[in-house]
């Protein structure tokens, strides 16, 4: 999920501050530039989430292999 700017508000805001249409216009650009590949918060959070079942889920099933062979072996 990426991060949503409003481009047009934020155009206006500058303009608004008495930034030039160019100026403006070249400020939203970089900030919207620089906002590529940043995720939100729960974003993040989910996948952590997810990831972390996982590898529990892996660790659970290594164990068992683990107790499986030590009592063929023994």
């Amino acid at each position: 999920m990426a991060i949503h700017i409003d481009t047009a508000e934020a155009i206006n805001d500058l303009r608004a501050a008495n930034l030039s249409e160019q100026q403006a216009t070249a400020i939203v650009r970089v900030v919207v530039k620089a906002q590529d590949g940043l995720v939100t918060k729960d974003y993040l959070d989910a996948r952590l989430a997810t990831q972390t079942t996982q590898l529990v889920v892996t660790a659970v099933s290594v164990a068992a292999v683990a107790i499986a062979v030590a009592k063929w072996v023994l």
